[in-house]
């Protein structure tokens, strides 16, 4: 049985309701389980009442300093049943507007550096930085009622546009999920990312970690001395890292010297 990811934070925030979700490394805000679930119910439910349907397109350009937001963004599109477009925040404007009219958006949820130029072409914008995302919050943040299958489209993700323009891949919400699998325990241990989730590899990982009992910590703006920093000061137990990453920390000054050890162990790396 699948076990779609709106259903697992479900459950996770009725069994580990004050642990630890998601935590920003930069400034030290965190969200648990309980309060990701809540606050993605209020936000879905605001979603609704302002005219969002089924399968309609939600553009997603909240910024990476922000990734508490977006993460509560992310799970209530797919609550209200609607389709996420999690779109980069570095995207210039005619690229931009280019990817909103092809993925046929409505809906634009986004942080100040963008709702301008999204407002030119997506008829309604809700931003972090006016107050008009926190007032789309409704007062119910009860659990909605399921409207959403495995095979039914979660996202459309857009390439880079190396080799020609953008071009919109459909992701279904089987593909984001598991077999059903629920920790028995929360480890409560940290697995560090600086992978924004406006990518594929991001947006596996709004809850690969919880599926393992670990709490995500997200580091915004990767820098190679920041996150052996953060690695040393934190002391994640596994990360996951693409391979100019990996190159940019070992080639690091501060790389042979860091303490990268976790207990009697090592940090465990997925690339």
């Amino acid at each position: 049985m699948t076990l779609l990811q709106t259903e697992l934070l479900a459950e996770l925030a009725t069994a580990f309701p004050d642990e630890v979700a998601w935590r920003n490394l930069a400034d030290g805000s965190a969200m648990t389980l309980a309060q990701w679930h809540h606050r993605s119910n209020r936000l879905a439910r605001g979603l609704r009442d302002h005219g969002v349907k089924r399968g309609d397109r939600v553009a997603l350009q909240i910024g990476d300093d922000e990734p508490l937001e977006w993460l509560v963004s992310y799970m209530a599109v797919h609550k209200a049943g609607a389709v996420a477009v999690p779109l980069l925040s570095r995207l210039g404007a005619r690229e931009l507007v280019r990817i909103l009219r092809h993925a046929g958006t409505s809906v634009a949820l986004s942080s100040g550096a963008t709702a301008e130029a999204l407002r030119r072409t997506v008829p309604n914008v809700f931003s972090t930085a006016d107050g008009t995302w926190s007032r789309l919050l409704s007062p119910d943040g009860s659990k909605l009622r399921a409207t959403t299958h495995a095979d039914d489209l979660a996202d459309i993700m857009y390439t880079s546009g190396t080799t020609g323009a953008p071009k919109g891949v459909v992701v279904s919400h089987g593909s984001l999920s598991t077999n059903e699998r629920v920790p028995e325990q929360w480890l409560g241990l940290g697995f560090l990312s600086a992978s924004p989730f406006a990518t594929t590899s991001g947006s596996l990982l709004v809850c690969g970690p919880l599926r393992g009992g670990l709490s995500g910590w997200f580091l915004p703006r990767f820098d190679p001395g920041r996150w052996l920093a953060a690695v040393e000061r934190d002391r994640p137990v596994a990360c996951f890292l693409v391979p100019a990453m990996v190159e940019l920390i070992v080639g690091s000054p501060g790389f042979a010297s860091a303490g990268t050890s976790i207990g009697t162990g090592r940090m465990t790396s997925f690339s």
